[in-house]
């Protein structure tokens, strides 16, 4: 037995001596080991937050408990605990999947980075924990949360009564100590799944081998029908096989529990594999895992013609998915096919949707490449657009690539292509249109011909194809006049369109995948897509212009593969966290006068550690704390034109109020929330001390709100002196809340945070504020017109729209849903229901506009 396993043992009596002490109780709390040396580098990268979590917090209790009601199970595996340490630290070390949060990360600067809290968690808490962590990453790999959340619920629920029945007082201790909820498990297994995403993302290359090696397999991970004995011989088949492989043994499989493992664990070694039939011939697949040592091979020789395409399935019945009814009987699957995916991928399974009436054979799809290649050199398109905008355009480069790559990689993009035509036959394509974009249609070709000569050429060419005169030719005459090609595809329009719009979106989303599932829908039912307007013009080679919403609204499709939400939804909305992502308001984390635009979304490597997917709001009416009772505070000196930092000590951070709400996503009876709203207040610290809470979006959409844009002639001007000599300097917050009755210059020059934060509070406050850009021109910025005074109440109602964040419609997919909250749930005016709310000194921030006029405060 090696050391961690010692340490293990060591544990075990020290908890039998401490269960005698305390009547027969373990105090999880203290229950805490030295993690083995290969995963120090592991708790060195973690977050502050992480790492509390995983030494003090519920996610250490979680792993000690999984630890040590499992315990008497887990066979000895001292190599494989030491290669995925390993490996656990070789991701963890890489600023790629792994980077630090910076001050350029704001307020998300402690969310940032791979969530490896569980591992760590495990680490912690002993052997028993990590080989528990490893079951973890098993389910993780194969089932979706709910499922694999409902596998460890029944899981502990009979472990628990195994160990209650075994007669030995310390088992009996163990099992009346672990208390375990379903939200603790969720939270747990959210941070491995997490983990997961970034491991697949670092071994990509390798990741995708073993896939396409499982993808042709079609076996069942066991065949076992009880779920506790399936998942239990499964995790111990996995992690023997797997440790005998990464010392050096080669093994041969007859099941897919050890490819589960290998594919959860992102350990590789050398493959034989052999074909069916006797004159099949062994392939060798070589990964050159440095983890692996020299020796450690595995040989498949087992497949399942009847389910040849499936990898590896695993069917369990579930009883505690649902509150209601017997268990259900679910089935998962790995392959490459329902392993996550890239936007340019998705691109080439579009492809193949979009071809598939176009191909009497699957060899054809070479001439289609083709063909879509020379129509985009042929295709005037007319405008501003440009080539690399347009649907068009990204067809033609996605054919383009699959024709030029080397044989390997083509091979792949051919299985994509593959997969899109015969899986997802109506993701891009509309049965009812006409082929090739109309040009089927002898109609529509011969109308978009050059002249007659063309047109005889044409019909000369298709005359030698039929010089036999026992040809037979069925034509099939439609009544009325035919529509035009966009109207005819009108459907495959808006497909092409909104695939071009969310390739677009994703190219500044950087390394974001996405689920395959999301092709199982008609891309033009997506709810994110822009309604069109009748008697609009637009250009039908184009995307869409997105709002925020919008990109929101298609990212969580995307993101799940299965949330179709309609943008209202997303009002309000500062980022989601789902996986290992955090896409987040780019608003958020810039300077407001930066030149990208505020209404695009960022993707950072990390999440909020909440369970599914999660969206972040902020309060109806965030509070502001009291102005003092101490007047020298407040100086509010002449403005001398000087541009300096005043709020050095300032700093944003994110803590999280207890209002949190559930989204419908039309699945009725489920005890799990998939997707949720979690209230989260933007904290303005000053020096460690709370100053406000901020509502930062309403920078770039109130209409108190102005953004001066940068000027060309900030050099030729001088300062009007004798006007800006009127203003007074805000060089502390004291000194912003107890604003002057002149014109307030906030001096936070180079401070983005600041410079948000002073916005921010300037507006809830209800003055008029002007965002000054990095050179500042005064002339620019006095010739700008007032502000038209409101009347209060006029102002009131204003602010009360700014701040609702949406009558959300929970739509489905499926028209008369089964689901208990169809009705739409109606959640604007959040300020109602929060009563536990800090005292506002500002209410809604306009209480002394009925007293005086509205004043303005510049932001420097």
């Amino acid at each position: 037995m090696n050391g961690p396993q010692v340490r293990g043992s060591l544990v075990t009596n020290q908890l039998e001596n401490h269960a005698a002490l305390v009547g027969l109780h373990i105090d999880f709390s203290v229950f805490k080991v030295q993690p083995p040396s290969e995963y120090q580098d592991i708790g060195q990268s973690l977050s502050a937050r992480r790492r509390n979590d995983a030494d003090e917090g519920q996610s250490h209790l979680t792993a000690a408990q999984l630890g040590v009601l499992f315990n008497g199970l887990v066979p000895e595996i001292p190599n494989l605990i030491r290669a995925y340490g390993l490996r656990c630290s070789e991701i963890a070390n890489s600023p790629t999947f792994n980077p630090k949060g910076t001050s350029q990360h704001g307020l998300f600067a402690n969310e940032v980075g791979a969530d490896g809290t569980a591992i760590w968690a495990a680490a912690t808490s002993g052997d028993s924990a990590i080989a528990v962590h490893l079951l973890g990453c098993m389910l993780s790999r194969m089932w979706d949360a709910p499922e694999a959340i409902s596998i460890w619920m029944q899981l502990i629920a009979e472990r628990k009564q195994t160990l209650a029945a075994s007669g030995n007082p310390i088992e009996s201790a163990t099992s009346r100590s672990i208390t375990l909820t379903r939200d603790q498990i969720a939270s747990w297994h959210t941070s491995i799944q997490a983990w997961r995403r970034t491991a697949d993302e670092a071994n990509a290359r390798r990741q995708k081998q073993l896939l396409l090696i499982i993808d042709n397999l079609g076996i069942p991970v066991n065949t076992k029908s009880s779920l506790s004995e399936s998942v239990l011989a499964a995790w111990i088949a996995a992690m023997v096989t797997v440790d005998n492989l990464v010392s050096g043994k080669p093994q041969r499989v007859q099941t897919g529990a050890p490819l589960l493992g290998l594919a959860a664990w992102h350990l590789y070694p050398d493959m034989i594999v052999f074909g069916r039939g006797r004159n099949s011939t062994a392939k060798q697949a070589p990964q050159h895992d440095p983890l692996v040592q020299q020796g450690g091979v595995l040989t498949l020789g087992i497949q399942d013609i009847r389910r040849s395409g499936d990898g590896i399935y695993w069917s369990l019945p579930l009883a505690y998915l649902r509150y209601y009814g017997q268990a259900a009987h679910s089935e998962a699957c790995i392959s490459s096919r329902t392993s996550r995916t890239s936007m340019d991928e998705l691109v080439y399974v579009a492809l193949g949707s979009l071809i598939r009436r176009w191909l009497a054979h699957a060899e054809d799809i070479q001439h289609a490449a083709e063909l879509l290649v020379k129509l985009n050199d042929l295709v005037d398109i007319s405008g501003n657009l440009g080539r690399d905008g347009t649907w068009i355009s990204l067809l033609s480069r996605t054919a383009r690539s699959f024709l030029t790559a080397d044989p390997e990689a083509k091979a792949a993009k051919l299985q994509l292509i593959k997969c899109g035509r015969r899986r997802y036959p109506l993701f891009i394509d509309d049965p009812a249109a006409d082929t090739i974009f109309g040009l089927s249609a002898p109609r529509t070709l011969f109308r978009l011909l050059p002249g007659n000569s063309a047109r005889v050429a044409l019909l000369r060419h298709i005359a030698q194809d039929f010089s036999d005169h026992r040809t037979l030719m069925v034509i099939q005459c439609k009544r009325g006049n035919p529509k035009s090609i966009w109207e005819l595809a009108s459907k495959t329009l808006i497909s092409l369109r909104a695939l071009q719009t969310a390739s677009a979106l994703y190219t500044e989303l950087q390394n974001a995948t996405v689920e395959l599932k999301t092709a199982e829908q008609p891309l033009h039912e997506h709810q994110w897509i822009p309604e069109q307007k009748r008697g609009h013009r637009h250009f039908p080679f184009a995307g869409f212009l997105l709002t925020r919403e919008q990109m929101f609204a298609c990212i969580s499709k995307f993101e799940s593969g299965g949330f179709n939400f309609h943008p209202s939804a997303m009002n309000g909305v500062l980022a989601i966290s789902s996986g290992n992502s955090l896409f987040v308001a780019s608003g958020l984390l810039q300077d407001p006068c930066n030149p990208r635009s505020p209404y695009t979304i960022e993707r950072v490597v990390g999440n909020l550690g909440k369970t599914g997917m999660a969206l972040l709001v902020c309060p109806a009416v965030p509070q502001i704390r009291p102005l003092s009772d101490d007047v020298r505070l407040v100086n509010h000196h002449p403005f001398d034109g000087g541009e300096e930092d005043s709020f050095r000590e300032t700093s944003l951070h994110i803590s999280y109020t207890e209002w949190e709400l559930p989204i419908d996503i039309g699945a009725r009876g489920k005890r799990d929330v998939e997707a949720h709203y979690i209230e989260a207040a933007i904290g303005l610290y000053d020096r460690g001390k709370w100053v406000a809470d901020l509502n930062i979006l309403n920078i770039f959409k109130h209409r108190l709100s102005r953004i001066v844009p940068p000027c060309t002639h900030h050099r030729e001007h001088s300062a009007p002196i004798d006007e800006t000599s009127k203003f007074v300097t805000i060089d502390s917050w004291e000194e912003l809340l107890d604003s002057p009755t002149e014109i307030g210059v906030v001096r936070a020059r180079g401070n983005w945070q600041a410079r948000l934060a002073a916005a921010a509070i300037s507006i809830q406050r209800g003055h008029e504020t002007r965002i000054v850009p990095e050179k500042t021109c005064w002339s620019c910025c006095l010739a700008l017109k007032r502000i038209p005074p409101l009347n209060t109440k006029s102002d009131e109602d204003m602010d009360a729209q700014d701040d609702v964040f949406g009558i959300v419609p929970f739509l489905t997919d499926e028209e008369g849903s089964d689901s208990e909250t169809d009705e739409k749930v109606n959640i604007t005016m959040r300020k109602n229901v929060q009563k536990d709310c800090r005292p506002s000194f500002s209410g809604g921030g306009n209480s002394s506009e009925a007293a005086r006029e509205r004043n303005i405060v510049y932001i420097l």
